[in-house]
């Protein structure tokens, strides 16, 4: 009778933990995003957008409004020369993105103006404007985790256009 007890005990331990297993939540470690101009640098903060897990996803946050956001941002200054005679200007780049942490797929970039219009659609460079602005804000995609378990994050941060003639 005892025996039976504790085959018993042993057995429906067993089998909880192998249900607690399989459906605990599995975690994410959040990395950093790093923004460097000359000898600053800048930790910037992230927005959780959206989840995935166990081939779910879903939408944790909405995209923060960026002409809202964009007087707040941590900004980086880039010097561009202005041609006269044109309404181009030539964009010379002293700045990094660095990032610390386990990320999956490729990292983003996306640039808008500061009014919130898209001026150039995602992709795996900075892609800054040559149009003549005062400055523009650039969105960081970065999804941390693993493939089938990630969470998504957009950071932000605003460069700001100095003018050379």
């Amino acid at each position: 009778m005892k025996r039976r007890m504790l085959i018993s005990l042993c057995a429906a331990v067993f089998i909880f933990g192998i249900i607690g297993i399989l459906n605990r939540t599995p975690t994410v470690s959040i990395g950093e995003v790093t923004l460097a101009s000359g000898t600053d640098e800048t930790v910037l903060q992230g927005y959780e957008i959206s989840t995935l897990r166990n081939g779910e996803k879903t939408e944790t946050e909405s995209e923060p409004d960026i002409k809202e956001l964009a007087a707040t941002l941590d900004s980086v200054e880039q010097n561009v020369i202005k041609n006269d005679s044109s309404t181009a200007v030539k964009v010379n780049t002293n700045m990094s993105v660095a990032f610390s942490g386990k990320y999956v797929d490729d990292i983003n970039y996306a640039v808008f103006s500061t009014d919130g219009e898209m001026l150039s659609q995602p992709a795996a460079q900075i892609n800054l404007p040559t149009k003549d602005i005062d400055s523009c804000v650039v969105r960081v995609d970065v999804k941390w985790g693993r493939t089938k378990n990630y969470k998504e994050y957009y950071y932000y941060f605003r460069v700001d256009y100095e003018k050379e003639m």
